[in-house]
Formats: C-alpha cells, sequence, structure tokens
C-alpha cells in the first residue's frame, strides 16, 4: 500500500486486545475507517511463517532440509534472552499492533484517541 500526498500512517501497539479494540471502535465512531489490528509475536507459529516450514534457524539460513523444526534456537536467538534486556522489553508486553491511515490534519486526534487506551505510538 502506498499512501495518497497529506496521508499519514499509524502504528500503536496495545498491550491488550480489549484495548485495541475498544480504541478501534471509537475511531470508527469518529469517521476513520482503514484501521486495522493484528497480533504480533518474535515467537514463530503458523501464521507467522505461513505453512510453518520455517521453525528454526537452521530452517531460515539453509531451508526446508532434515534439520531441526523445532522453535527453541529460533526463540534463544532474541534479544530478550541475552540477559541484557530490562523488564520493559519483555516480549508480547505490547502484542497488538492498530495501523492506521488518515489524513494528516486527523493525525492530532486519532493519537490522542489512542493514547487514552494506552497505546503505544
Amino acid at each position: 500500500m502506498q499512501l495518497e500526498p497529506g496521508e499519514k500512517s499509524i502504528l500503536a501497539y496495545f498491550p491488550t486486545e480489549n484495548k485495541a479494540e475498544a480504541a478501534r471502535k471509537i475511531l470508527i465512531q469518529r469517521g476513520y475507517n482503514e484501521i486495522q489490528i493484528d497480533r504480533v509475536s518474535s515467537a514463530p507459529n503458523s501464521k507467522a511463517y505461513g505453512n510453518n516450514n520455517m521453525t528454526s534457524l537452521a530452517t531460515m539460513i539453509m531451508g526446508n532440509g532434515a534439520y531441526d523444526r523445532v522453535p527453541s534456537p529460533l526463540m534463544a536467538a532474541d534479544p530478550s534472552v541475552s540477559g541484557m534486556a530490562g523488564s520493559h522489553d519483555l516480549p508480547g508486553q505490547s502484542a497488538f499492533l492498530l495501523t492506521m491511515v488518515t489524513n494528516e490534519e486527523r493525525v492530532p486526534d486519532a493519537l490522542q484517541v489512542l493514547k487514552q487506551h494506552d497505546a503505544q505510538v
């Protein structure tokens, strides 16, 4: 998708699906219509990888061979398990992503609604 001149995209992360849905309902009531909510995760699953063929580092790097297909190595490579990440960086803390498109003049109003529902924008 390419934005038209004067359009802006907003990405807002929410801690719960309920908060994301509540924000979406208010935005729709205010006339915003290009809104989508997705769940994001650093851990592999069938939704993230389509046919679930990429569940290990070896498979991602070397293709679909006879390599181990458990997700442990892939999850172990995540920066959050290094011991360097603080507690505020835990995976899944803001697992719901609301994406929306609006014109530039309406961005402040949209941001206000999103932040009232604990979004990180």
